[in-house]
């Protein structure tokens, strides 16, 4: 992500750095995180992920609220602090619900292939994105 100054910079890799999956990642990873983020705004009813489709983004949502639908009904709700994508991001399937925004929806998302990188050489974010998806499977 680009940003104007030190200071947004400071704050956005705070940000991600607070969040549980991404704790205690090596410094250069973290810094290429901060890079690749995308702030992103989404307007009530915006799909971020659909169901059974191709996913190339993990989502943070930093305001705002999502639904999570699968087979055409709610299975839950979304907000501030909560991810998106993990589960085709950690590779276990294509998505198995659609994230669609239910309010303004503010998200830091990033690139599924830099996630599966940085998974790829860090065992301890590995384990921790399986998890986080098999959370979500279990519900």
């Amino acid at each position: 992500m680009n940003t104007d100054s030190s200071a947004d910079h400071d704050l956005l890799t705070r940000t991600i750095a607070s969040q549980a999956l991404f704790t205690g990642l090596a410094p250069a990873s973290l810094a290429r995180l901060v890079s690749a983020a995308r702030m992103m705004r989404h307007a009530a009813g915006d799909i971020l992920i659909r169901e059974n489709s191709v996913n190339d983004r993990l989502f943070l949502i930093v305001d705002g609220e999502a639904r999570v639908d699968s087979n055409g009904t709610m299975i839950g709700r979304l907000a501030a602090g909560d991810l998106a994508g993990e589960i085709s991001s950690a590779g276990i399937s294509p998505p198995v619900a659609t994230v669609q925004a239910d309010s303004e929806l503010q998200t830091l998302s990033f690139p599924a292939l830099l996630i599966a990188e940085i998974a790829g050489h860090d065992a301890v974010f590995a384990r921790r994105l399986r998890q986080a998806a098999f959370q979500r499977i279990s519900g």
